[in-house]
């Protein structure tokens, strides 16, 4: 009564002198009771030797409190050495007087191997005994164990109801696990308006993943208003606890400068903080800003490393950029051979570019045998993705039989898919197809119109296949002085034959002015092709 107050003033130095006379006549209940104040330095000094001194006390005449509270001082090495064997001995002493505390905690150092061999079907059997007298704790591991099925059936249906059970007793971890659920539809209807309540539950008491994903669904907007400035302020929160998500998304934040200012220097220095303990989109991220020198110096070497840490993860955006730098020589030795492995790591994976790519080194025999039929399946995967260059590629094969069967009008309708994307070379190769009839009808107007689109992107055969048509009148109005233009542009990026014509054109005089001397200096050009 002392100690709580009751029948007059509270008084915990007086409660603990009596628990003291009581607890030298061997009272358990009062050697319990003392240890708890010695444990928490209630009425007196906190003693966590003594506590654990008194608990033993306690323990050893039966009193099932007392041995689960010796447990878990011996389990922590608080009051004395650590000792997880006779934390398992204790614990196991007061879950069968059936104390839910010990069982819960049992079920722990079963699930874990602590103390013992590692028993998830007994972890299971212990969190169950706990979870069905309310304890919150237990309630949310055995929900964790259904989840994955861990010793026993997997069970979403259950894994969120004993969520359920823990969360509406405050458990935060059990709140953000069913917030968690809601959100993914797991285990019931998908809810994301649920789902945003439970995480700002847990997130209010400082878990830092119920506030990385209360942080995420403000970002999106996902079950309620978008609030960047609040998924920013929630980022952060989580980041100075370590969480490496939200370290990596707060970073995009600094760097794209959403929800405040932007800060490549904070963005490269939180994806830093994240890298570091493995996070592999934090890893591609910041070998970008160290490839291309945001946020700080450009380091090519650095940037090769990080995307070989998330490379190894599987992560196949860095699976590709990592290839490219290997292929190019970038931040390290040229390596064709390691490129086409990376490549085709990422290409499994589905990355097109990746399919693109190896197809590429299939085709021209690089960094391993040349196989065209495995380039042509490659670019095959890619173009039906959308690739430009891929559709490009694949038409060519096709068009001139490599890799399989010549199919002209196949090429014709892949070159099309480039085009209409702005493929330059697409565009041309397309454009000659128009020209011959080859692949399809016969068509210079069109022909002319596409190599007007390859010729304005420098592609030097466009313009010279331009210039031909003008020359000649052909798919629209004759009209040499362009001819001669083109023939200009195509010349002076060293294509050989149109630096021939525009020599005949300065030599004669044809289409503009006679000059003798610019003839001599393209036809010298041209020589060196």
């Amino acid at each position: 009564m002392q100690g709580q107050g009751r029948g007059g003033p509270k008084d915990e130095a007086e409660a603990r002198r009596l628990y003291g006379l009581a607890a030298v006549q061997g009272d358990a209940e009062a050697q319990y009771n003392l240890a708890l104040m010695h444990a928490d330095g209630l009425g007196g000094p906190k003693d966590e030797a003594e506590a654990r001194r008194l608990y033993g006390l306690a323990a050893v005449q039966g009193d099932a409190q007392a041995q689960c509270n010796l447990g878990f001082m011996h389990a922590q090495g608080r009051g004395g050495p650590k000792d997880e064997v006779e934390a398992r001995r204790l614990y196991g002493l007061a879950a069968v007087q059936g104390d839910a505390q010990a069982q819960c905690n049992l079920g722990f150092m079963h699930a874990q191997g602590r103390g013992g061999p590692k028993d998830e079907v007994e972890a299971r059997r212990l969190y169950g005994l706990a979870a069905v007298q309310g304890d919150a704790q237990a309630q949310c591991n055995l929900g964790f164990m259904h989840r994955v099925g861990r010793g026993g059936p997997k069970d979403e249906a259950e894994a969120r109801r004993l969520y359920g059970l823990a969360a509406v007793q405050g458990d935060a971890q059990a709140q953000c696990n069913l917030g968690f659920m809601h959100a993914q539809g797991r285990g019931g209807p998908k809810d994301e308006v649920e789902a945003r309540r439970l995480y700002g539950l847990a997130a209010v008491q400082d878990v830092a993943q119920a506030q990385c994903n209360l942080g995420f669904m403000h970002a999106q907007g996902r079950g309620g208003p978008k609030d960047e400035v609040e998924a920013r302020r929630l980022y952060g929160l989580a980041a100075v606890q370590g969480d490496a998500q939200a370290q990596c998304n707060l970073a995009l934040m600094h760097e794209d400068g959403l929800g405040g200012p932007k800060d490549e220097a904070e963005a490269r220095r939180l994806y830093g903080l994240a890298a570091v303990q493995g996070d592999a989109e934090a890893q591609y991220n910041l070998a970008f800003m160290h490839r291309v020198g945001r946020g700080g110096p450009k380091d090519e070497a650095e940037a090769r490393r990080l995307y070989g840490l998330a490379a190894v993860q599987g992560d196949a955006e860095a699976q590709y950029n990592l290839a490219l730098m290997h292929a190019d020589g970038l931040g390290g030795p040229k390596d064709e051979a390691e490129a086409r492995r990376l490549y085709g790591l990422a290409a499994v994976q589905g990355d097109a570019q990746a399919q693109c790519n190896l197809g590429f080194m299939h085709a021209q025999g690089r960094g391993g045998p040349k196989d065209e039929v495995e380039a042509r399946r490659l670019y095959g995967l890619a173009a039906v993705q959308g690739v430009a260059q891929a559709q490009c590629n694949l038409a060519l094969m096709h068009e001139d039989g490599l890799g399989g069967p010549k199919d002209e009008a196949e090429a014709r309708r892949l070159y099309g898919l480039a085009a209409a994307q702005g493929d330059a070379q697409a565009q041309c190769n397309l454009g000659l197809m128009h020209a011959q009839g080859r692949g399809g009808p016969k068509d210079e107007v069109e022909a002319r119109r596409l190599y007007g689109l390859a010729a304005v992107q420098d592609v030097a055969q466009a313009q010279y296949n331009l210039a031909l048509m003008h020359g000649d009148g052909r798919g629209g109005p004759k009209d040499e002085a362009e001819a001669r233009r083109l023939y200009g542009l195509a010349a002076a990026h060293g294509h050989a034959k149109a630096q021939c014509v525009l020599a005949v054109l300065h030599a004669d005089g044809s289409d503009g002015p006679k000059d003798e001397a610019e003839a001599r200096t393209v036809g010298a050009s041209e020589r060196r092709q």
